[in-house]
């Protein structure tokens, strides 16, 4: 029987995601620690996804949105819902490795004034095939007080984080407005309360297909990214992070093909240097 508060509750939102529920689900049930509950939100699916849900046990606790709404409002709504101590992240087309709740936890309980553990994300595509990781290997992972990095790139992947409930609160929760970057806001400012601990090692798989929403709009997750940083203004830390925001806004709308807004960007923020320094680094991988 499910205990009245489990030490932790995975916060599942769910929008016309039924390709890879089931796979999401058994990743959560197939965990080393079980002391765990669901919240799953459903946001007004029209696909098979609520029914998928209802299949499993008491531990997935079921809630339905009447209509389709903002996802930081549909991830608001959701922990409201949640009993655990924790908040664990899962996006319905991702999955955990069977100890990633048991390693992050662990690291939690060791000190009170973290407020946040991550982790790399090995990402995968549609059929499971390894496509890379988020973060790079090679690149370290910062720790502690954070918010300055944070401010220049999300390096926190979702799927990889765990966050105390009570610093989430006092943070302020997600944004009810925000479409895409919900997560960051959430992190950044989680990171000027607390501590962030980051471990270096794979516990969980971000998936790149071809309906998600981040695959299909990134110049519009990249502006939103730019509207985060923007409202901690005029704090230097983010008046710094926002040169390399507006960069990658210039990188995503040379990804799509929008070479003339991507200069543009980079000319008006005066980013030619490291502008061109990234796009020639992109144009490498591309040839190759």
């Amino acid at each position: 029987m499910i205990k009245e508060n489990p030490t932790v509750s995975v916060m599942m939102n769910c929008l016309n995601a039924d390709s890879f529920l089931n796979n999401a689900i058994d990743s959560v049930y197939s965990q080393s620690f079980d002391d765990w509950e669901i919240i799953f939100w459903d946001n007004a699916s029209t696909d098979n996804s609520l029914k998928i849900a209802q299949s499993y046990d008491h531990k997935t606790r079921i809630f339905s949105s009447e209509e389709t709404v903002n996802l930081g409002k549909a991830r608001s709504e959701a922990v409201l819902k949640a009993k655990g101590k924790y908040l664990a992240f899962l996006d319905c087309d991702d999955v955990w490795l069977d100890k990633h709740l048991e390693t992050l936890i662990k690291e939690l309980n060791q000190d009170q004034n973290i407020g946040l553990v991550y982790g790399r994300s090995k990402i995968i595509s549609g059929d499971d095939s390894e496509i890379g990781f988020y973060p790079d290997l090679e690149a370290e992972l910062p720790s502690g007080n954070v918010f300055e990095d944070l401010c220049k790139q999300n390096f926190i992947p979702f799927v990889s984080a765990i966050a105390d409930k009570k610093k989430y609160f006092e943070a302020g929760g997600f944004p009810s407005d925000f479409k895409h970057s919900t997560d960051y806001y959430l992190f950044l400012n989680m990171s000027r309360i607390c501590k962030v601990k980051a471990l270096d090692s794979i516990q969980s798989c971000y998936r790149i297909h071809e309906t998600n929403l981040t695959n299909t709009s990134k110049s519009l997750a990249a502006k939103e990214s730019i509207k985060v940083v923007e409202s901690f203004l005029p704090d230097h830390q983010a008046q710094a992070g926002l040169r390399n925001q507006r960069l990658n806004l210039a990188i995503a709308y040379f990804r799509e093909g929008r070479v003339f807004s991507s200069f543009i960007i980079i000319l008006k923020n005066n980013l030619f240097f490291s502008g061109m320094k990234r796009l020639h680094g992109l144009l490498l991988r591309i040839i190759r």
